[in-house]
């Protein structure tokens, strides 16, 4: 894929993808999504055809809920990458490598995880966007590696913020390491 290369790139074998905006031909869905460690921040971004999503990311004083619980299971293992760091918060409070394309800017990396983490981003972007964040999640990964994927599990519908920011309901076919009433951990193993 074309991805991360930090040029914007359309995305080879998908000939159209679905927005917000209604279904529009893949050579206008580029992406100038980028890697970045916790001393660098600057700012990129996803772009569907005219749109460009970027989302608000919540500062913090305390790690999520997700990182909390996963630390406390000794799931935060190895080589890791907090993917939709947002701020970056939970990544340097657990000493992960950063990613997000709305608040950072160096190239996706080459190098690859062993553990993977993306915290309340699925519920923020299109469907389209989902699948292009799974699947570099997936390709991120060393064999046998983990990525643990948290959604929200406390709106009853999708919506969009006041902000004009959507937050969708979003359930996906992978096992689940956790689920409360407020969110859901899903897992993605990169079994060889």
């Amino acid at each position: 894929m074309g991805l991360g290369t930090g040029a914007r790139d359309s995305i080879p074998g998908v000939s159209q993808m679905a927005t917000p905006a209604g279904v529009v031909p893949a050579s206008e869905v580029h992406t100038d999504v980028r890697f970045f460690r916790k001393e660098q921040v600057v700012s990129a971004s996803l772009t569907v055809g005219s749109m460009t999503s970027k989302y608000t990311a919540h500062t913090k004083k305390h790690p999520s809920v997700a990182m909390a619980f996963l630390s406390k299971k000794g799931l935060l293992v190895g080589d890791m990458l907090d993917f939709g760091s947002g701020r970056g918060f939970d990544a340097e409070y657990y000493h992960m490598d950063m990613y997000d394309p709305n608040w950072l800017s160096l190239e996706l990396p080459k190098k690859h995880y062993d553990t993977i983490t993306c915290n309340w981003v699925l519920n923020v972007v299109t469907p389209a966007e989902q699948d292009i964040i799974l699947k570099q999640i997936k390709n991120l990964l060393k064999p046998n590696g983990k990525a643990y994927i948290t959604v929200r599990r406390d709106i009853e519908k999708d919506y969009m913020t006041k902000n004009n920011h959507p937050q969708r309901l979003v359930y996906l076919d992978l096992e689940t390491v956790r689920a409360t009433s407020r969110y859901q951990i899903y897992v993605i193993e990169n079994t060889p």
